[in-house]
C-alpha cells in the first residue's frame, strides 16, 4: 500500500471511532433563588403558601410571606367559602384580592401578593372568620 492509502485508512478509522462515542450532556441541578417565610417565620425553598379552612377558622390564619408569593386557600369544610380582602363587605383593602364567588369542599382559591404590607382577609359568607397576610 502506498502512503496516501494508509493515510486515508487511518483517517477513516479515526472518524469511525469518533462516531461510536456517546456523549451525555452535562446537567446541573436547578437553582432556586426564591424563598418564602412560612407562618412560623422559617425560610423554605418555595414561593407559595397554603391556608386551609375547616368551616370556622383558617389555619394558619396569619402568615408572613415574601413579595411575589402565591397564597392558596383550600376549603376543607362542608360549607361554602368565599375568600376576600378586608373590610367586609366592600373588599377594598387590596383591590383584586377577592374570589368573587364561593368554593365548595376541596376547591381552592389562589392570590399572588405583589405589594408589601399587611392585608386582612375574611370569609365573605361568614365575616367573623379571617386572618392576615403580611407581605415583606
Amino acid at each position: 500500500m502506498n502512503k496516501v492509502a494508509i493515510g486515508v485508512l487511518a483517517l477513516c478509522a479515526i472518524a469511525l471511532a469518533g462516531c461510536n462515542k456517546t456523549t451525555t450532556p452535562a446537567t446541573t441541578a436547578p437553582s432556586s433563588n426564591t424563598t418564602q417565610q412560612s407562618s412560623t417565620g422559617s425560610s423554605s425553598q418555595s414561593s407559595s403558601t397554603t391556608i386551609t379552612f375547616d368551616g370556622k377558622t383558617f389555619s394558619p390564619a396569619n402568615v408572613t410571606v415574601k413579595k411575589g408569593t402565591t397564597v392558596t386557600w383550600t376549603n376543607n369544610s362542608n360549607q361554602s367559602l368565599w375568600v376576600a380582602s378586608n373590610p367586609h363587605p366592600t373588599h377594598t383593602g387590596l383591590p383584586g384580592f377577592d374570589e368573587l364567588k364561593g368554593m365548595m369542599k376541596g376547591e381552592s382559591y389562589s392570590y399572588t401578593f405583589t405589594k408589601t404590607g399587611s392585608f386582612g382577609y375574611h370569609d365573605h359568607l361568614n365575616a367573623s372568620s379571617g386572618g392576615t397576610v403580611t407581605v415583606e
